[in-house]
């Protein structure tokens, strides 16, 4: 979080929207005052002196935004403590579903750890905290899975449960989840469903309530980003005014002028403890100005951090559950087992209506960091319906005409009535410093493209982490399967051009583009908007289209310099079509870097390379060019004026000369003449 500065004078000039909306805004700075008496209250021992901390994790989409969160292992050691309570019951099935409801295979190292190899590494993700949670797969064969739990904690005997799979119900991009049904020791027979959240919603047995629950929070959250949009779009005509205000006041200060003597800090005058002081005192006001805007200017827009019962605030805390995270007490060595029992409310467990709107609105804020949301939900079967559900699948399953539909139906017929296991959210691990350097290059009115050949909801999550895509951001998807490209592209050049956008961003996958490049008007129309929006997102983009945006954008926009950036093979044309073309050396190997005008070993190092580096080669190359124009235009005055002085100095000379053996040879030539002259007649 950055740090505010109370030092120097407030700025008097104010516009009236952000007045409002600062005053709106107010309670923001209270709550993170006492947000940070809290993290730092947190932090105390325990009664073995192990210091207790409350949750670290920051997102990388929002990471002023605090996480008050329980640690896991306080969640553990309840449902240890208390394994009859429903909430443990809950848990417990959750972590079930989480390390039963894949298809990761299991290995053990020489060394004794289990490694996994899994199809995505989304799965192999959820399986490793699972582990960590206690909950170690440790063998799967073809149709059992054994787990090892450790029910009482890390230090008691384990025990191994052996859970045999019915059937397994596959992952496709039409379905967008996958099913398991095993059978437990107790012979129970149950099926759980992971999948995307909209999705395995409608097959819950609460799927009205989740339904109207989803509304409302959608309904909140819109507020609190017009909110923030309209306090962005206040701050950056603020930004503006105050912009042009302090070079008016440049221009007009005799203090900022360069002819006085006073600023220069050549001047030895300067450092006179009077006139220090004086121009101290004047230059104050400028200072102040500066130091505001620019920390503004550093400051994203975020109002999420306002108080609990704010109707723009999403609650995403455990604490919304009226209970304080392991509150701030000086007694707190003492508290252990008494305070571990109130971490749970029972009472509000058993509110399906509370916990549905709490599961959901953990997932709207996880979707909004950026990280990709999983929903699971879990059935318990009797005997009669699932073997009479067997014989619909095995008929599926064997059929030699249009196999996968019939697959496709039979899983609908079981994937209903289900129960809300929990939801979990998987966040793209971004190379250290990426978001941060991102923001240096906005700042410094860099563009910032993404050209991948991801999905878009891949691509649109690493936008949010990257924080390419803001929480208050107008997105504007192309998608040539919906129609109407042509009327989005020029709705969104209004809204941009009558500045009812705070922060824009394109997002086109390549079918469309491809779509766009085969009409003028549409692609005139695509690349107007592309130029005054904020960011792209082109997804699912081949490496000749990487090349022809950049070529486009190259021609279109003649004062500009393009740079491209990339790590892999495929972006070796985008790279040789820029201006400047800069390799990342990494996993995907060294074709880029080798075809790459500079290399580079991270991303975060390009705003070194931009801000740093860059700035010192433009200045060199500007006293190169100025020394090199004046000694083009100083060496051959020089040698003009040489050669005119050379010359009227040799001519003066000559002239003198002339005269005085024009006198000798003349006389003679002259008595000669009139001696032959006389000598004639």
């Amino acid at each position: 979080m950055h740090k505010r500065r109370s030092k120097g004078k407030k700025p008097v000039r104010k516009s009236r929207d952000l007045r409002s909306m600062e005053e709106s805004m107010a309670l923001r700075d209270n709550v993170d005052v006492v947000n940070g008496n809290d993290r730092d209250s947190n932090k105390s021992s325990d009664g073995g002196g192990v210091e207790r901390h409350g949750s670290k994790w920051k997102s990388t989409a929002r990471p002023a935004k605090l996480q008050p969160e329980l640690l896991t292992t306080d969640m553990i050691r309840y449902i240890q403590r208390k394994p009859f309570t429903l909430f443990a019951r809950k848990a417990r099935l959750f972590l079930l579903s989480m390390a039963l409801c894949h298809t990761c295979l299991p290995e053990t190292q020489p060394n004794g750890k289990i490694e996994f190899l899994a199809s995505s590494p989304d799965e192999h993700a959820l399986v490793q905290a699972a582990q960590e949670m206690g909950f170690l797969v440790i063998n799967r064969d073809v149709g059992t899975i054994t787990l090892k739990i450790m029910p009482l904690g890390a230090d008691t005997e384990p025990i191994l449960e052996i859970y045999e799979v019915l059937d397994v119900i596959e992952f496709s991009s039409k379905r967008k989840r996958m099913s398991i049904v095993v059978r437990f020791p107790d012979q129970r027979i149950c099926i759980f469903c992971k999948g995307a959240d909209s999705v395995v919603m409608q097959r819950l047995k609460l799927a009205t309530l989740a339904n109207k629950k989803v509304v409302e929070i959608e309904r909140r959250a819109s507020k609190r980003k017009s909110l923030e949009a309209q306090y962005a779009i206040a701050r950056k005509s603020e930004q503006v005014e105050r912009k042009g205000s302090i070079n008016r006041t440049s221009g007009t200060r005799a203090s900022f002028t360069l002819g006085r003597a006073s600023t220069t800090l050549s001047r030895a005058s300067v450092s006179a403890v009077g006139r220090s002081s004086m121009n101290a005192q004047a230059l104050q006001p400028v200072r102040d100005e500066l130091d505001q805007w620019l920390t503004e200017r550093e400051r994203d827009v975020d109002i999420s951090s306002v108080e609990d019962n704010s109707i723009y605030y999403s609650p995403r805390p455990s604490a919304q559950l009226r209970r304080q995270s392991l509150a701030v007490s000086e007694a707190r060595s003492s508290m252990q087992m008494e305070e571990m029992d109130d971490i749970v409310d029972e009472a509000l467990v058993v509110d399906e209506a509370l916990v549905t709107e709490r599961c959901f609105q953990h997932i709207n804020d996880f979707a909004t960091e950026g990280l990709r949301t999983l929903l699971y939900g879990y059935r318990y079967l009797d005997e009669q319906e699932y073997m009479a559900w067997k014989k619909v699948y095995l008929g599926a399953t064997t059929s030699l005409v249009d196999r996968q539909h019939l697959i496709e139906q039979a899983g609908e017929l079981i994937e209903q009535n289900l129960e809300l296991a929990g939801a979990t959210a998987i966040e793209d691990k971004l190379q250290q410093g990426v978001p941060g350097a991102i923001d240096k290059l906005r700042r410094a009115n860099i563009k910032m493209w993404m050209l991948t050949g991801d999905k878009r909801e891949t691509a649109i999550n690493i936008g949010h982490s990257c924080r390419l895509i803001k929480d208050y951001s107008s997105v504007t998807v192309l998608d040539h399967e919906t129609g109407q490209v042509e009327q989005h592209i020029a709705a969104a050049i209004l809204d941009i051009n009558a500045g009812k956008v705070a922060h824009s961003v394109i997002v086109v996958d390549g079918q469309t583009l491809s779509m766009i490049n085969e009409g003028k008007s549409i692609q005139t129309l695509f690349f107007d908007l592309a130029i005054l929006a904020d960011s792209v997102i082109c997804c699912r983009a081949s490496p000749s289209q990487k090349a022809g945006l950049v070529k486009a954008i190259r021609k279109r926009v003649k004062k500009t310099i393009t740079l491209a950036i990339g790590d892999g093979a495929n972006d070796i044309a985008m790279i040789q079509e820029a201006h400047v073309g800069i390799g990342i050396t990494g996993k995907e190997g060294l074709q880029a870097a080798r075809t790459s005008d500079y290399s580079i070993a991270q991303f975060r190092f390009l705003t070194k390379l931009l801000l740093v580096h860059g700035r010192w080669n433009y200045i060199r190359t500007c006293k190169y060019t100025v020394g090199t124009f004046w000694k083009e235009m100083v060496r051959p005055h020089c040698s003009v004026a040489n050669t005119i002085t050379n010359t009227l100095h040799s001519s003066s000379i000559l002239h003198k000369r002339s005269i005085s053996a024009g006198s000798d040879i003349q006389a003679p030539v002259s008595t000669s003449h009139g001696v032959s002259a006389c000598s004639t007649p």
